[in-house]
């Protein structure tokens, strides 16, 4: 075990193990271990790897562990070999292709917090265009599957379960359209913040809104769009 990077590795399961619980550090420890036939195997595989592939073995055994500390904690089985950090892991210890065919080349990331439902707030930025995620969607997963190249591609866009997400230039992705995302222009996105800043409180809502000037049409898609807030 000489190797630095398995030595990290190695580092790193009992840093996580101690962390997050010594069932996460041992699910990462056999994972790595488990993907090829054994560790001497890993060693001659990763003998010139260099510093970023070193980063990228290292992030995608944290999120395995994080991944598998929360399975323990909400008392889970194993969770699917299949997961998107397994394979990750799984691909980059065997010196498979990384990222995937089909898959960005800079990995997607989940939307910013303002075009998730649960997640907006106040003061987040109004657009003339807003794409809201409705909180029965499961993010995540789009995520992972359009960075395991599981996505159909609809130009520089990426159609995954129904909905359609765009992506900027450092990864993040954004909703455009499909099951679960609502489209709102700036008057009733803004409608929607202030029914969010005071909640539990209709008089003061129905004065702000009316202060701010927004109309019957912006407060009804917003009150709509409101009322399935911490839904599904």
């Amino acid at each position: 075990m000489s190797n630095p990077i398995v030595a990290a590795l190695d580092q790193m399961a009992k840093r996580v193990g101690k962390k997050l619980g010594e069932d996460a550090g041992k699910a990462i420890e056999k994972m790595y271990r488990d993907a090829g036939k054994g560790v001497e195997d890993v060693v001659k595989r990763v003998q010139a790897v260099d510093d970023e592939m070193a980063h990228k073995l290292l992030a995608a055994a944290e999120r395995v562990g994080r991944e598998d500390a929360g399975r323990v904690a909400r008392g889970e089985a194993e969770s699917a070999a299949g997961s998107f950090g397994k394979q990750k892991l799984r691909a980059l210890l065997e010196g498979g292709k990384w990222p995937p065919d089909g898959a960005p080349k800079i990995e997607a990331r989940v939307p910013h917090d303002r075009h998730r439902l649960n997640r907006i707030s106040p003061k987040m930025p109004k657009k003339a265009a807003n794409s809201v995620i409705l909180p029965h969607v499961d993010v995540q997963a789009d995520v992972d599957a359009i960075n395991l190249g599981q996505a159909e591609r609809v130009g520089s866009d990426f159609k995954v379960n129904g909905r359609i997400y765009g992506i900027e230039s450092n990864g993040t992705l954004f909703p455009r359209a499909g099951d679960g995302i609502i489209e709102m222009d700036r008057g009733s996105y803004g409608a929607l913040q202030v029914m969010i800043q005071h909640t539990g409180d209709p008089e003061r809502t129905a004065l702000q809104l009316a202060r701010q000037g927004y109309g019957e049409r912006e407060q009804s898609l917003a009150a709509q769009i409101f009322a399935l807030r911490r839904k599904g």
